[in-house]
């Protein structure tokens, strides 16, 4: 990932739409998951964004290999516990006892998406969550993902491959993310491609558009955990409608799950 994007990034995440929305929705699922004042750890937390989103009385651990990332973020949020390395290495004893692991729009970015993972769920205790993000739909790729470092989106058979690699996981929330703005964007990125130029800087399309727009944005996404919610334990509902992203929530058991769940 381009270095000057993290300072982008930590300027954007408490302001653009998309950060704000994304943050919230991850709130309101880990409210409903999590019991009182749990652990969470975020594996490639970048600048604590979504860290600081949750309660204040939450215990609540980043990591990332990003020097830089780490340093703005422990300036934004001197309140998290923000550490520089790789996972599971650098958090092995805090993801060995956390209730919930976030790994949220990071996996694109690792080329051994499966081994780090794996890696990741052998950590996780009986009873622990990991709730994750990663964009969605091959066709959406631009010079954005290049730029951002990703080595691929995912369909729904890629990312039900990497769930289904544990019999120990039993996934709770399987689900398109970012519906319903998901026809624009996939305009919008069309466009981008035809041009051969995204929408926002240092070939990115992270930009602020106006306040009102960006209000209305947030608004339309946030709106999307209502129905996120209502959609925990039923994995299987498959959605008419497409997403930019993809959500998923699962559950470390001590029992091996049918091998169909993450189907």
């Amino acid at each position: 990932m381009d270095p000057s994007l993290f300072d982008l990034n930590a300027k954007l995440e408490n302001a653009h739409w998309w950060y704000r929305a994304r943050a919230r929705v991850i709130r309101e699922l880990a409210l409903t998951l999590m019991p009182p004042f749990p652990s969470v750890v975020e594996v490639g937390c970048g600048t604590g964004g979504v860290l600081a989103a949750l309660p204040d009385d939450w215990e609540r651990i980043g990591v990332d290999p990003a020097e830089k990332a780490i340093g703005l973020g422990r300036s934004l949020y001197p309140d998290l516990d923000l550490r520089v390395g790789l996972a599971p290495e650098a958090v092995k004893e805090d993801l060995e006892r956390a209730d919930l692991v976030l790994i949220c729009d990071v996996l694109e970015h690792v080329e051994d998406d499966g081994g780090l993972f794996s890696q990741i769920v052998r950590c996780l205790k009986p009873g622990g969550h990991l709730l994750l993000t990663v964009p969605a739909n091959p066709k959406l790729w631009t010079d954005h993902d290049v730029t951002h470092g990703h080595f691929r989106r995912y369909t729904r058979g890629s990312l039900a491959a990497l769930l289904g690699q544990s019999p120990l996981l039993q996934v709770r929330l399987f689900s398109p993310f970012n519906r319903y703005l998901y026809p624009i964007v996939r305009v919008v990125r069309s466009v981008s491609r035809i041009r051969g130029k995204t929408l926002g800087a240092g070939d990115s399309d992270l930009f602020l558009p106006p306040r009102p727009v960006n209000r209305t944005l947030e608004a339309i996404f946030f709106a999307e955990h209502k129905g996120l919610l209502a959609a925990l334990d039923r994995p299987h509902r498959k959605p008419r409608m497409g997403g930019v992203s993809w959500i998923a929530c699962a559950q470390k058991t001590e029992r091996e799950r049918d091998s169909s769940a993450a189907t």
